[in-house]
């Protein structure tokens, strides 16, 4: 998407200094200064790198933090609809900016299995992977299928309340089975002009970009719903950042949360890494577990695991 709509979807009215035509449009320096090793992560379903803004702002202002946008989100290049491709592709971005490991990782709810998968991708590499810290999402195993939104419909009612939740802004609630006695090019505009109405985006945003928005979500569903990792442990030490509070679409769409909840804290992590994994509870849901006030905990604790990390 152009710097427009990506900084409209953020509080911080600075956030759009941070992207420019030298960038790769996919890595994205949100606080690119510091002398600590940097940390790389990868955003949900949304694409959007905008959310983390917060985080950024409050971790340690010597800790470098770049984010990782979903591929087709600028509008022109296609997006990727296999995790391996997408992972392959942020390794490379990444390793532009370090060449060499230990690499600190995240990923909030869909970018958490991104992030996964390139960490699992940079050990295959011989590469040291730091911290991968998981942001309150299921590992990719048999026990945690992905539920799609079904139909495009249903998928434009799904993002705008992700997008609610993520960034604070209100937007007017919209069902699926109000969307789906439309067209599809008429579903596109209405999607706009709620976002449009909530203050999300300006109303000169091109109606190709918000179908590219949409388009990126469908891909990244697809990828999720593909993906499946070998069942190997690798030498990666997870820390699951879990969200105190239910949100609505985990509840709804995801149950095997609360079943894993009360008989493995880790959700089925410690099936995929060596390691011990750790868990560490963190207020907010899913959705504003990224904002303020929530995020300064959050952050407080990601960088002590990010300072540890590099002991």
């Amino acid at each position: 998407l152009s710097t427009e709509i990506i900084s409209t979807l953020t509080t911080p009215v600075t956030f759009a200094d941070y992207i420019g035509d030298t960038h790769q449009y996919n890595l994205v320096p949100i606080a690119p200064n510091g002398s600590k090793l940097p940390f790389f992560c990868v955003p949900g379903a949304l694409g959007t790198v905008s959310y983390f803004s917060q985080l950024a702002q409050y971790l340690d202002p010597n800790q470098p933090f770049y984010g990782l946008q979903s591929f087709g989100i600028d509008g022109q290049s296609p997006p990727l609809n296999q995790i391996q491709d997408i992972a392959y592709k942020h390794i490379q971005a990444i390793q532009t900016i370090q060449p060499q490991g230990p690499y600190f990782l995240g990923g909030h709810s869909a970018g958490a299995r991104v992030a996964f998968e390139m960490a699992r991708q940079l050990t295959e590499q011989n590469n040291e992977v730091g911290i991968l810290a998981i942001f309150d999402q299921s590992p990719p195993i048999p026990e945690f299928p992905i539920v799609k939104a079904q139909g495009y419909h249903a998928l434009i009612s799904h993002m705008v309340v992700e997008i609610e939740k993520t960034t604070g802004i209100n937007l007017e609630q919209v069902s699926a089975e109000d969307l789906a006695s439309l067209s599809l090019d008429e579903q596109t505009q209405y999607f706009k002009e709620q976002l449009v109405k909530g203050g999300a985006i300006s109303a000169q945003v091109n109606i190709n970009q918000v179908k590219a928005l949409i388009d990126v979500v469908k891909s990244t569903n697809e990828a999720l719903d593909n993906y499946q990792p070998i069942q190997n442990l690798y030498p990666i030490p997870i820390v699951l950042f879990k969200a105190q509070e239910i949100f609505e679409l985990t509840a709804k769409w995801d149950n095997s949360y609360h079943k894993y909840s009360s008989t493995d804290l880790t959700w089925g992590w410690n099936k995929l890494s060596s390691q011990p994994v750790e868990v560490c509870q963190v207020p907010g849901n899913h959705g504003d577990m990224m904002l303020y006030p929530h995020v300064q905990i959050l952050a407080q604790k990601l960088q002590k695991y990010l300072d540890q990390g590099t002991k």
